[in-house]
């Protein structure tokens, strides 16, 4: 348990407060830790808040966003002592990050309670609860 840590992270005060998280218990374990951002559909009802992140951007923009990101993880995690990894995939949040999680057998997931998904939560449900109610494996979820 704890070797392999999954991290979505969406730039959210949470996200980042998840990932201090892992990084203790990473550092405790001999953990490697991965850290996912997934963009999630342009249109739809998906994003409805989301604009505040990702604007009015081509896809060129937006890939750039969440490169950037996971290149702030990285930098947080500056001088972790296990391997680190990222992940930029594309879908919805919830059903990417169990997909990847279960792919790539990773045996743990945390994730920030609140994303910046605002209006789009309520009406759809956090991308945290999903995790929490669907993942097959433990899911820490930091506050």
């Amino acid at each position: 348990m704890f070797k392999n840590i999954l991290v979505p992270i969406d730039g959210s005060d949470s996200a980042w407060s998840a990932l201090r998280y892992a990084r203790v218990l990473g550092e405790k374990f001999n953990s490697t830790i991965t850290v996912i951002h997934v963009i999630p559909p342009l249109y739809g009802v998906q994003p409805l808040n989301d604009s505040a992140l990702y604007g009015t951007y081509n896809i060129r923009e937006v890939e750039a966003i969440g490169q950037r990101l996971l290149d702030t993880a990285k930098d947080k995690l500056n001088g972790y002592p296990n391997p680190i990894k990222t992940i930029l995939d594309f879908g919805s949040p919830s059903n990417r990050i169990l997909t990847i999680a279960h792919k790539d057998q990773y045996d743990t997931i945390v994730i920030g309670s609140r994303g910046l998904s605002g209006v789009g939560e309520f009406f759809l449900g956090s991308v945290s609860t999903n995790i929490v109610q669907h993942a097959m494996i433990p899911v820490v979820v930091v506050k």
